[in-house]
């Protein structure tokens, strides 16, 4: 079966070097937007760098799907509508009636999608299923530096999507309710909060000064926060209303 993989980034370049070291797979083509990245990839791991995603349709049997989030369903239902199996990044889509439709597809074609929630095959976790047989408890913490990537989706889609899933798995139940609370770095600029925001601009411009005076954003992909104490105040009201 010849494997390769549409779009390569810090995520895509990584799908790139394993498909390379699986010796019942060939690696045989890459696509990316960026064909200066498409062909860097491929000299590096010998596979053909592809000019268009129906060229690299057609030189294919499987693939990776790691583009920004906001075009797996249009990659990945391509991929699937000409009979190729389908590795898709996770989280599948931004939404679940498209993420329905690519499985629904993938049925029809009798084709293989997966989602790339790759801790569950982390060897901690099969451990941990052996004693964790009836869960009535679990809490999940994830920590990291801005990786300035996926930013179209945000933390939950990108990382604690993770640890949903792994949960999801463990406790084999369904879903009886959901309460979610989150809170913004940033000041309300329009709705019910907003006056109060503006009533504090120049505290939270001291705050900011105070607390970060050496920002380092990176274009429009991420400024800092404008309103820590704001920020601070809404964590504690959403840890009030989750009762914890």
């Amino acid at each position: 079966m010849a494997m390769k993989k549409p779009r390569v980034g810090h995520i895509g370049s990584n799908h790139a070097r394993l498909y390379a070291e699986i010796p019942s797979a060939e690696f045989s083509a890459v696509y990316d937007v960026d064909l200066l990245k498409a062909n860097a990839i491929g000299r590096k791991f010998s596979a053909t760098p592809a000019k268009s995603l129906d060229e690299f349709i057609e030189t294919v049997d499987a693939a990776s799907v790691a583009t920004p989030t906001n075009t797996h369903y249009d990659v990945a239902r391509s991929l699937l509508a000409q009979g190729k199996h389908v590795l898709i990044e996770k989280p599948i889509t931004d939404n679940t009636a498209q993420a329905g439709e690519l499985v629904e597809l993938a049925a029809q074609k009798n084709v293989i999608l997966q989602v790339g929630h790759v801790e569950r095959f982390n060897p901690v976790l099969s451990a941990l299923e052996k004693y964790l047989t009836h869960p009535r408890f679990i809490e999940a913490h994830r920590l990291s530096p801005f990786p300035n990537r996926s930013i179209d989706i945000g933390v939950v889609l990108d990382l604690m999507i993770h640890d949903l899933e792994i949960i999801l798995h463990l406790v084999r139940s369904p879903v009886q309710t959901i309460d979610a609370v989150g809170v913004d770095a940033e000041c309300p600029h329009h709705g019910p909060a907003a006056a109060q925001a503006a009533q504090q601009k120049e505290e939270f411009a001291k705050e900011v000064q105070a607390i970060a005076p050496v920002q380092h954003p990176d274009g429009d992909n991420w400024k800092p926060g404008q309103a820590p104490s704001q920020a601070h105040q809404w964590a504690v009201q959403a840890l009030a209303k989750a009762g914890t």
